[in-house]
């Protein structure tokens, strides 16, 4: 990522700043640590997973899990300074998961947290993400077969139990401390835009590069004009 951030992991490190510190420093450097901005709506229930996404038109959509993934809530973050909710779905499962990998421009694998295996979401309309084949679940490794298709081999049930990692990472910028963002669970990526996307318990953060973003904007402008 061409970024100036760096995130460093550090085993239990908890560093405190007073805001006004933190504030500060911030007005000295492109990088820009806040929550997502975005209604309430988000905050009154916790959120398990995210996933970020850009559908065809170019348009970044966030994915949230919400009510142990039975509700995955879709946010539009191509402003961050007006994050807005466009959805909110539910997945037809009660069963916890995690986003694995990309398969293609429109499915995400998908792993139950039980030790069932994997399945599917389909993200063909971004706004309309769909659980497909929550009845066949696979076990990993997935193998492309030519261009377009995927061996899943296939598994029974099991009940194996589920560990999610929380970590805290240290934000600097040049060697400067900028925050600390503790109990992170998930990372969500946008390089073009130099965006991060941090999961906690305390919601969900974001890292914002503003001459990255002011870069991409500029050369998106080039393009639509040729």
């Amino acid at each position: 990522m061409n970024i100036a951030t760096t995130l460093i992991l550090s085993a239990g490190l908890m560093i405190g700043m007073p805001l006004a510190q933190a504030a500060t420093r911030q007005a000295k450097t492109d990088l820009v640590v806040a929550p997502l901005a975005t209604t309430s709506e988000l905050a009154q229930q916790p959120s398990e997973d995210i996933l970020l996404r850009v559908d065809g038109a170019g348009t970044p959509y966030l994915y949230v899990e919400q009510q142990q993934e039975a509700r995955l809530v879709v946010l539009n973050v191509d402003d961050l300074a007006h994050v807005k909710i466009v959805a909110s779905v539910e997945t037809g499962v009660n069963r916890p998961f995690d986003f694995v990998q990309p398969i293609s421009d429109t499915l995400e694998q998908i792993r139950f947290r039980d030790g069932s295996g994997s399945t599917l979401l389909n993200l063909q309309k971004a706004k309309s993400p769909q659980i497909v084949n929550v009845a066949h679940t696979v076990a990993e490794p997935v193998e492309a077969l030519g261009n377009s298709g995927y061996l899943f081999v296939m598994t029974n049930p099991t009940q194996l139990p589920a560990s999610i990692a929380r970590r805290d990472y240290w934000v600097t910028d040049n060697g400067r401390p900028l925050q600390t963002i503790t109990g992170v669970t998930r990372i969500a990526e946008r390089p073009d835009t130099g965006t991060v996307f941090l999961l906690s318990a305390q919601g969900i953060t974001v890292i914002r590069n503003l001459s990255t973003e002011q870069q991409y904007a500029a050369e998106e402008a080039v393009l639509e004009h040729n």
